[in-house]
């Protein structure tokens, strides 16, 4: 439906402990999600440490559960509408602020189990106004 490429790296005792559940690419992007049953159950230190990685190295980096699945749903819908007005010709300036508002609040519910608030704060501050 998005026009993700996506695989599951296989758990098992060839693969390397802590990395995430799905990865996907677009042109352009990678995203690394890691699957909990709710929000009650959070990830390792090992998952933490491996998403945190792929967010610090400027890639998509989520956690997603029963409770924040809309979240996610959202924050991919949103992620399309921006695309298809960069995709015609339009500039950063020419995204509607509040899409741009609204994929900011969908990754923060979605990376706030292993992100530091410094982490958070610096994502809020490279919003456009």
């Amino acid at each position: 439906k998005h026009g993700w490429f996506y695989w599951m790296p296989p758990a098992s005792q060839f693969g390397r402990s802590g990395v995430s559940d799905l990865h996907a690419v677009k042109p352009g992007v990678f995203m690394c999600v890691e699957f909990k049953l709710t929000d009650k159950h959070k990830p390792t230190e090992l998952q933490k440490a491996f998403l945190t990685m792929i967010h610090q190295a400027g890639h998509l980096a989520f956690v997603v559960n029963a409770d924040n699945l809309h979240y996610f749903a959202r924050f991919l819908e949103t992620f399309d509408r921006i695309q298809a007005v960069l995709q015609k010709g339009g500039e950063e300036k020419d995204v509607p602020p509040e899409l741009g508002a609204l994929l900011v609040n969908c990754a923060l519910e979605l990376t706030k189990d292993f992100t530091s608030v410094d982490m958070l704060t610096k994502m809020a501050a490279a919003m456009p106004n």
